[in-house]
């Protein structure tokens, strides 16, 4: 629950997405569920799935995730962000999707 967010989408301001965009704030709806589940699919391989939904304005980011290991000092991570929604919601489609991969070295 976020005290500071708001139960309509139609009560956003362009301060509240300022606040979201630069981190100030998590999330700009009231209320939001927050799901993940990872399993490890081979012995250096881990898949998983996040899905967050605003229960405040009903949308939905559907975040696939995919981690490698290559030893124990090198792993590779990748996401991939879906946003469902409406105009004006939080994981409004409109808005794009997103990913990231990422290195990381250890030592």
């Amino acid at each position: 629950r976020n005290t500071l967010g708001k139960t309509d989408e139609n009560e956003y301001t362009l301060n509240d997405w300022m606040r979201l965009i630069t981190s100030e704030q998590k999330a700009i709806s009231r209320d939001q569920l927050y799901f993940l589940v990872q399993h490890p699919v081979t012995d250096f391989t881990e898949m998983g799935l996040s899905y967050i939904y605003s229960i405040s304005d009903q949308s939905i980011a559907l975040v696939p995730t995919f981690n490698y290991s290559f030893s124990s000092n090198v792993e590779i991570m990748g996401y991939i962000n879906i946003n469902i929604g409406k105009s004006r919601t939080v994981y409004f489609s409109e808005q794009g999707h997103g990913g990231l991969l990422r290195a990381r070295v250890y030592f």
